[in-house]
C-alpha cells in the first residue's frame, strides 16, 4: 500500500511557511509592510483529489510543532447548515483543552497552562452578555466562562418588562453579536500563541460562513492596525476550493478579503504531479527501480492526469487484487471497486453515512438503528474505518475525502436512497418524544426531512415536520443565517397546504411572520411583502399582526425614497395602539406640547428619573417599539411631527414607566427644543435628562443625539469627541443590542467634528479609511458617501493627488458627483458638506474665484432651506461663507457680498456668547475681515491679534494657521513687512502641525 503522506509539494508548501513566519513576525514587525506587519489570508486551490487538504494538514503539523494551534472548518456539500462548521471547530478546540487537562496528557502541564490563560482572559474580555451568548453558541465553553456549573441564562430569558413587547429588532443585531463574539474569541485564543484557521471546502461553505470570514479578516486587520490599536493577534486563515467549482459567491468572499486595507491575499493552486513525480511515486509503492516502474507509471498518469488521490487508488487497487498486469476500465474507477469487495453491510452503513454528508456528529449517528436491516450503524463502520475510507473519532465520524463520499452516494438508487431518508428521518424523530434536542441535531433532521418533501408526508406529519422547520429557522436567526432561515421557514409553509391558515392558524402566523423578517434581513423586499400581505390578509387580531407592521417599516425607513411611506405607516400603526396625533401639526400646538412636557419635566431633577420602575403596560411597550423608526424619519424629513413624537415619548415614560428607549424620546425632545425655540442652553440641560437614563443598550443613539447635535453648542469640541469614540466603541461591541447602524453614525460625526476641530490630518485619514471599511462592510452607502467630502478634502490638503486608498478599500468619488446625486435624493446635509468642503479648500489653498462662484451658487439656497434643527455644518457654512464674502467685498464693494459676511458675523457673534471656546476665534477673525474689509484699519489689526490668540488657547490650531495667514495678508496690503514675515511663517509652522503639507509647502514660496 502506498504511503499516506504528501508528494512532490515542498516549493508550495514552502511558500505557505514564508506567509505563516510573516504572521507570527507580526509580534515584533508592527510595520504594516506588506512583507512583515500586514495580516495574511492563503488560497489554495485546484481540482478534486489534488491534495488541498492533505496539503495544509502536513502545513498544520509542521506549524504545530513551532508553537501554533490548528483549527479545521471542513464544509460539506449536503447538509450547508448554517455556521455548522465553524463553531465546530471552536467546540472541538475547547473539548480537547479539557481533554487534555482532565487526562494530564502533556508532560509539562502545557495544557492546564493553556486551559488557565485562555480562561483568565475570556472572563476578563467578556461582559456577561457575551458569556451567556458564548455558552449558548459553543456549549463547551461553559468551564471557561463560569465558575457554577449551571447554564448561564439565555438573554430573553432575563429580559426585563420591556422586553414583552415585540419581539424583532434590527437584522444586523444577532449578525453582529456573532461577528463579534467570534472575532473576540480568535483574539483571545491567538494572543496565546499563533492560530491557523484551516476553511476546507470553501466552495461549499453558507453565505453566512463566508460573511462571517470575511468579517473575521477585515476585524483582525482593523485591531492589528492603527494608532488606537494594540497588539496584533497572530492568525493565519488559510481557505481551500475546488478550482473548477468556485461560486460566485466565493468569488464576491475573496473580492472583499483582498480589498481589505492591510491583509495580503496570497494563492497557491496545485495541479496534477508531473510523470516523473508520478513514476517516483510507483517506484516506492513497488519497491521497483523507477526504470521497471516506468511503463506502468506512464500508464497510470496518462488515465489519472497525475490526480494524486487517483494515482494513490489506483496503487492500492493494484495491491489489493495483486493485478500488476490491470487493464484500465473508464466505467469501473478504483474507489468502487475498493466498496465492491467490502460486506454488504459496511457498504449498507456508508451509504446510510453519506446521506448525512461528509460528516455527522457522534452523538447523532449513534441513535441511527435498525435502519436499512442495519441493527448498528456505528459498529458496522468499523471495517471502513480499518479499510482508510472513514475516520471515527469522538466527536464526529467522516469520510476521509469527498471523492468516496461521492463513489458511495454514485451506489445508491433513487427509490433506494428515499427509502434510507425515510428510515433516517424516522428514527432521529422518534428518539425524542419531547421534541427537545440539541441544535446540530434539529439542523440535520429538518434537512433530512426537506430532502423527502411535503409529497411523502401524512396530514399529522406535515404539521410536526413545518413545526421543526419553524424552529429551525427561529435557530438559523439567532446564528444568524438569513439565507437558511429563509429556506426553513418557506419549507415550513409548504408542508402546511393552501387552507393552512384556517386549519392551522397559529403555525402559519409564526411561518409568514418570520419569512417576512428573513427575507427583510437578505434585503429581498418583494419576498418580504408578499409574507407581510399574507399575515395582514388573514391576521385575527391586530395584535398578530403588530410584528410584520414593524418589519415593513424597519424596510421603508431603509430606503430614502420610502422614508415618508415609513412616517406614515408608523402614524397609523400608533394609531391603532392609542397613539394619536393631528393630521397637520400647527406651531400653537407644538409650542404647548414641548412646554406641558417641561413642565411636567420640572417635577424631576435628572438623577431621579433612574428611580422610575420599569414599564409594564405592553400597548404602550409596543408603541415605544415603533417611536424610535418614526423618530429618525422625522429628524431626516425636517418633520413638524418631531417635537410631538418626542414629547408623546417623555409623557409615556413618566406616566407608564421607564422603556429602553426611553432616552430617546428624552433625547430628540431637547433636540425639539433647541429648534423651536432657537435656545441651545435650555436645551442642553433637557439633555441631561436623557443621559439620566441613559445605558449601555440606549447610549449609542443618544450619544449620537446629544454630543453630536446638542452639546456642540455648549461644551468644547475637542471634548466631545472621547464620548463620539466612546458609543460607536459600545455598539460595535454590541453592549447596546447591536444597533450597529447608531454605532457607525457616531464614526460619521466624529468625522467632521475631529477634521472641524484641527486634528492632525494624517492619523485622522488613517481613522476614516477604517471607518469606511466598515461601511462598506456593513453596506452602509449613504454613510460612506457622506464622508467623503472630508476624505477628498484631507487628500488634498495633505498633498495626495490621487485620493484612492490601496486596494480600492475607498472609491474616488468625486465631489461634483455626489453633490449632483445628493440634490437629486434630496439629501440636503450631505449637499451642504460637499459645499461647504468646497468652500474651504478654494479659501485655503487661495482660489478665491472659486470659492466666490461656489458661495454665490448655493449660500442663499441654503439659508431659504435652513429649516429644522441647527447642524454642526451650519457652523461652518457661515464661518467660511462669511469670509469668503469680506474677501470678495473688499475687492467688489458690491452690497450683496457685504450682506452675506455680516449675517454670517450675525449668527457667530450669537453662538459665541452661549460657548466662547467653539465659537470665539471664529468670531474675532470674521470681525477682523469685516474692519478690513470696510476700511478701519485699526480695529482690524486689534481683532486679527485677538483671532489669533483665541484659537490658540481654544486649540484649533488649523484656524490658527487661518487667522495668521489672513492677518499676513492684512499687514501686507498696509506695508507692514516685519510683521508680516512673522505671521507667515506662523502660518506655516500652524498648518505643517495640522498636516497641511500641501498648503504650507505653497505658503512657504512666499519666503523666497
Amino acid at each position: 500500500r502506498i504511503k499516506d503522506k504528501l508528494y512532490f509539494r515542498e516549493e508550495e508548501l514552502g511558500r505557505a511557511l514564508e506567509v505563516a513566519t510573516r504572521v507570527s513576525s507580526r509580534g515584533t514587525e508592527m510595520d504594516g509592510s506588506a512583507e512583515g506587519g500586514s495580516h495574511q489570508v492563503l488560497m489554495v486551490s485546484g481540482h478534486s483529489g489534488t491534495g488541498k487538504s492533505h496539503f495544509v494538514r502536513e502545513l498544520c503539523d509542521i506549524l504545530g510543532k513551532r508553537g501554533w494551534r490548528s483549527f479545521h472548518c471542513k464544509f460539506d456539500s449536503v447538509n450547508a447548515r448554517p455556521l455548522s462548521f465553524i463553531i465546530s471547530a471552536f467546540e472541538r478546540y475547547f473539548s480537547d483543552l479539557l481533554r487534555a487537562s482532565s487526562n494530564r496528557a502533556d508532560v509539562d502541564n502545557t495544557g492546564d497552562e493553556e486551559l488557565n490563560e485562555i480562561r483568565n482572559r475570556i472572563r476578563k474580555s467578556f461582559v456577561q452578555d457575551h458569556r451567556s451568548a458564548l455558552f449558548h453558541l459553543i456549549p463547551a465553553t461553559r468551564p471557561f466562562i463560569s465558575e457554577s456549573h449551571e447554564d448561564p441564562p439565555r438573554n430573553d430569558e432575563d429580559a426585563g418588562p420591556h422586553d414583552r413587547g415585540l419581539k424583532y429588532v434590527n437584522c444586523e443585531t444577532f449578525r453582529c453579536r456573532l461577528h463579534l463574539l467570534f472575532s473576540m474569541l480568535l483574539r483571545v485564543i491567538a494572543s496565546w500563541r499563533p492560530v491557523l484557521l484551516f476553511l476546507d471546502d470553501l466552495h461549499w461553505a453558507d453565505q453566512a460562513s463566508l460573511d462571517l470570514i470575511v468579517a473575521l479578516v477585515d476585524q483582525q486587520a482593523a485591531q492589528g492596525g492603527g494608532s488606537r490599536c494594540t497588539s496584533s493577534p497572530q492568525v493565519l486563515f488559510v481557505g481551500s476550493y475546488r478550482e473548477n467549482e468556485r461560486t460566485e459567491t466565493l468569488d464576491a468572499s475573496l473580492r472583499q478579503v483582498a480589498s481589505i486595507e492591510g491583509v495580503t491575499l496570497s494563492k497557491i493552486p496545485l495541479d496534477g504531479l508531473s510523470g516523473d513525480h508520478v513514476e517516483a511515486m510507483v517506484s516506492e509503492a513497488l519497491s521497483y527501480p523507477r526504470r521497471l516502474a516506468r511503463p506502468l507509471s506512464r500508464l497510470i498518469h496518462e488515465k489519472s492526469a497525475g490526480n494524486p488521490l487517483f494515482v494513490k487508488e489506483f496503487l492500492n487497487d493494484l495491491a489489493a487484487e495483486n493485478l500488476l498486469n490491470y487493464r484500465f476500465c473508464p466505467s469501473s474507477d478504483p474507489l468502487t471497486r475498493r466498496l465492491h469487495r467490502l460486506p454488504a453491510e459496511s457498504v449498507i452503513a456508508l451509504q446510510v453515512l453519506s446521506i448525512f454528508g461528509s460528516q455527522v456528529p457522534m452523538h447523532v449517528l449513534v441513535h441511527v438503528r435498525d435502519v436499512c436491516g442495519i441493527a448498528n450503524i456505528v459498529a458496522e463502520l468499523d471495517l471502513p474505518s480499518r479499510e482508510g475510507l472513514v475516520k471515527i473519532s469522538a466527536e464526529t465520524c467522516s469520510f476521509v475525502h469527498d471523492m468516496i463520499q461521492h463513489a458511495v452516494r454514485v451506489g445508491i438508487g433513487p427509490d433506494e436512497g428515499t427509502g434510507m431518508l425515510r428510515e433516517v428521518s424516522r428514527t432521529l424523530l422518534s428518539r425524542r418524544a419531547d421534541g427537545r434536542r440539541p441544535d446540530a441535531e434539529l439542523f440535520i433532521l429538518v434537512d433530512l426531512i426537506n430532502r423527502l418533501g411535503p409529497d411523502e408526508a401524512t396530514p399529522v406529519d406535515c404539521i410536526r415536520y413545518a413545526s421543526l422547520n419553524l424552529l429551525a429557522g427561529e435557530k438559523a436567526i439567532q446564528t444568524p443565517d438569513y439565507c437558511a432561515a429563509c429556506n426553513y421557514f418557506e419549507s415550513g409553509i409548504s408542508y402546511l397546504g393552501v387552507d393552512r391558515w384556517a386549519s392551522s392558524y397559529n403555525l402559519s402566523l409564526a411561518l409568514s411572520k418570520n419569512a417576512a423578517y428573513a427575507q427583510h434581513a437578505k434585503g429581498q423586499s418583494d419576498l418580504m411583502m408578499k409574507r407581510i400581505n399574507e399575515v395582514l390578509d388573514n391576521a385575527r387580531t391586530f395584535d398578530d399582526k403588530l410584528e410584520s407592521y414593524h418589519v415593513m417599516i424597519q424596510s421603508l425607513a431603509l430606503d430614502a425614497s420610502n422614508v415618508s411611506k415609513a412616517s406614515e405607516q408608523s402614524f397609523i400603526v400608533l394609531r391603532q395602539l392609542g397613539e394619536c396625533f393631528p393630521a397637520i401639526p400647527d406651531k400653537d400646538t407644538i409650542l404647548k406640547e414641548l412646554l406641558d412636557v417641561k413642565t411636567l419635566l420640572e417635577q424631576y431633577v435628572p438623577s431621579s428619573l433612574s428611580k422610575i420602575p420599569p414599564m409594564d403596560n405592553v400597548q404602550k411597550i409596543n408603541a415605544m417599539t415603533f417611536f424610535p423608526t418614526l423618530l429618525q424619519a422625522c429628524y431626516q424629513q425636517k418633520s413638524p411631527f418631531l417635537p410631538l413624537v418626542a414629547s408623546r415619548m417623555v409623557k409615556i415614560t413618566i406616566q407608564h414607566g421607564l422603556h429602553e428607549k426611553s432616552a430617546w424620546g428624552f433625547c430628540f425632545y431637547a433636540l425639539a427644543f433647541a429648534t423651536v425655540f432657537k435656545d441651545n442652553s435650555e436645551a442642553y440641560r433637557l439633555g441631561k435628562y436623557a443621559l439620566a437614563v441613559t445605558n449601555n443598550k440606549n447610549m449609542v443613539m443618544v450619544y449620537y443625539g446629544l454630543y453630536g447635535v446638542i452639546n456642540i453648542w455648549k461644551e468644547p469640541l475637542q471634548a466631545i469627541l472621547p464620548e463620539l469614540l466612546k458609543a460607536y466603541q459600545v455598539g460595535m461591541e454590541d453592549k447596546s443590542g447591536g444597533n450597529i447602524y447608531a454605532a457607525l453614525i457616531n464614526t460619521n460625526l466624529y468625522t467632521y467634528r475631529a477634521f472641524f476641530s484641527g486634528t492632525k490630518m494624517s492619523s485622522l485619514r488613517e481613522e476614516i479609511i477604517s471607518f469606511i471599511r466598515l461601511y462598506s462592510l456593513y453596506k452602509r452607502h449613504t454613510l460612506r458617501i457622506s464622508v467623503m467630502p472630508i476624505f477628498n478634502t484631507i487628500s488634498l490638503l495633505v498633498g495626495c493627488s490621487h485620493p484612492v486608498v490601496q486596494k480600492n478599500t475607498v472609491v474616488n468619488e468625486d465631489d461634483d458627483e455626489i453633490l449632483a446625486k445628493s440634490f437629486k435624493v434630496k439629501e440636503l446635509t450631505v449637499s451642504e458638506s460637499v459645499v461647504v468642503c468646497k468652500m474651504m479648500r478654494s479659501f485655503i489653498l487661495r482660489d478665491m474665484d472659486d470659492a466666490a462662484k461656489v458661495a454665490r451658487q448655493y449660500l442663499d439656497f441654503f439659508e431659504e432651506h435652513d429649516r429644522g434643527p441647527l447642524l454642526f455644518i451650519n457652523i461652518y457654512r457661515y464661518f467660511y461663507g462669511g469670509l469668503i464674502a469680506f474677501d470678495r467685498y473688499r475687492s467688489s464693494l458690491e452690497s450683496y457680498w457685504l450682506e452675506i459676511g455680516l449675517r454670517s458675523m450675525a449668527r457667530l457673534e450669537k453662538w459665541a456668547e452661549e460657548c466662547e471656546w467653539n465659537f470665539q476665534n471664529k468670531m474675532l477673525l470674521l470681525q477682523a475681515e469685516h474692519r478690513f474689509a470696510t476700511g478701519d484699519i485699526e480695529k482690524a489689526e486689534s481683532l486679527y491679534n485677538l483671532a489669533i490668540s483665541s484659537s490658540r488657547d481654544h486649540r484649533f490650531i488649523h484656524e490658527q494657521a487661518l487667522s495668521c495667514e489672513l492677518a499676513y495678508f492684512f499687514h501686507c496690503a498696509i506695508g507692514r513687512i516685519n510683521q508680516s514675515s512673522q505671521l507667515l511663517k506662523q502660518a506655516v509652522q500652524c498648518y505643517t502641525q495640522w498636516g497641511a503639507h500641501e498648503k504650507a509647502n505653497a505658503l512657504a514660496l512666499s519666503f523666497v
